[in-house]
């Protein structure tokens, strides 16, 4: 998946992006989802990246330029 690579890239661990499909209409479905997601997440850890490392990210200005064709 595509996200995942980009996560990793960033330096953070793909285990942390999980994508589910939960109706609505399903609460219990809900609730055992996140339970699991939180428990898997508490497996991987604290998150490793660092404070500089997310700065620098975030002032890269290539990554907040529209994607082309998307204008």
């Amino acid at each position: 998946m595509l996200l995942k690579e980009l996560i990793r890239f960033a330096g953070i661990e793909p285990e942390r992006l999980q994508i589910r499909y939960v109706s609505a209409a399903e609460g219990k479905k809900f609730a055992q989802v996140v339970t699991e997601m939180t428990e898997e997440i508490r497996k991987v850890g604290p998150l490793k990246i660092s404070e500089p490392m997310i700065k620098a990210l975030l002032e890269r200005e290539e990554i907040w330029q529209p994607l082309p064709g998307s204008e």
